[in-house]
């Protein structure tokens, strides 16, 4: 099972201390991007990158320094590697969801490339009065996967195919960091409304306190909200824009998803939920779950984790799908599995 670490400080702690909990890996795949930043196109990006973090999300520019500082690496250089639309790097993930009259069943298959224990691991960032919880990453920040908070949202992250990325705006990935500090859902509406990305993204957000659950396509200028009430399965490419760009294993997991979903009725708990998403077909483009260790030698993602949440029990589950382990908790006692 991943590892699992509490992180307490201010911003630029935590972000040291996580820096130095991913520093071998972090040291492992930044040495390319040395050799980037010479670049002048590259390095004048990167400068753009951390003016705009300055002024609109000075608090993750924080975390991304601290981090830089923990591996010590240099934090320009930083910067740029936490910014991936500049080298066009993809990932994918599945999420389902099935909001019913008494609960709401929520279920993420995440899906990376070149994973492993050494480089991902399970993180609560402590902050003192609240808390977020999500995947660890040592080339992104918290918020791009899944996880919660502690003001009662839970939620998870997929990427969407797109024809070209918008270098004027900040990487998805802080802005979805900045998301998982969001109180309520309409604060997330808020936030995206003032951070264009600079790649599509779609957010999955429950509120456990209002039993309300959306889905959130973020364009380059548009926000499309889906307001979930029954059952609901997403993949990878836009569901609200005419002809999406998609790739052909997205189009499956989408359809197969949905299929699945459709089958399931009132009876159905968390583990009918987390069913949908392990399909696996003969074939790895048409498979829901793309198992880590059938499919190791491939240089494309695969599924590395599924985390599920029941709003009725409010429990977490985690399957690790290297070792196919699994740790259950309450959703407020992640410490009960240290």
């Amino acid at each position: 099972m991943y590892s699992r670490h509490v992180l307490k400080g201010d911003d630029y702690n935590i972000g040291l201390l996580a820096g130095k909990l991913f520093k071998d890996e972090i040291n492992r795949d930044i040495k390319e991007y040395y050799e980037i930043i010479k670049n002048e196109e590259y390095s004048l990006i990167t400068d753009q990158i951390i003016e705009k973090l300055s002024k609109n999300l000075p608090r993750v520019l924080s975390e991304i320094y601290g981090r830089a500082d923990g591996a010590n690496v240099d934090r320009k250089v930083m910067v740029l590697f936490y910014s991936p639309e500049v080298y066009t790097k993809i990932d994918a993930c599945t999420t389902a969801i099935y909001k019913k009259k008494d609960r709401i069943l929520f279920c993420h298959n995440e899906d990376d490339y070149g994973c492993s224990h050494l480089n991902r691991n399970l993180l609560k960032l402590d902050y003192g009065d609240y808390w977020l919880f999500g995947m660890g990453d040592y080339r992104r920040l918290n918020g791009s996967n899944f996880g919660c908070n502690s003001y009662g949202l839970i939620f998870s992250c997929n990427y969407l195919f797109h024809e070209k990325a918008n270098l004027n705006n900040l990487s998805r990935y802080v802005i979805s960091r900045d998301l998982i500090e969001s109180k309520t859902i309409d604060e997330c509406i808020e936030k995206l409304k003032k951070n264009k990305p600079a790649s599509p993204f779609s957010f999955n957000v429950l509120d456990i306190k209002t039993n309300e659950v959306i889905n959130i396509e973020n364009d380059f200028d548009d926000l499309y909200i889906t307001h979930i009430d029954g059952k609901y399965a997403r993949s990878n490419h836009f569901l609200n824009k005419e002809n999406p760009k998609k790739s052909l294993n997205s189009h499956y997991r989408n359809l197969y998803a949905n299929q699945r979903i459709e089958t399931l009725n009132e009876n159905a708990d968390i583990d009918d939920l987390v069913n949908v998403l392990a399909y696996e077909d003969e074939e790895y483009v048409k498979s829901i779950y793309m198992c880590p260790i059938k499919y190791k030698d491939i240089d494309n993602t695969t599924t590395i984790a599924n985390f599920s949440f029941d709003s009725y029990t409010k429990r977490i589950k985690i399957k690790d799908c290297f070792d196919l382990s699994v740790i259950e908790f309450d959703y407020d006692n992640f410490e009960s599995v240290l």
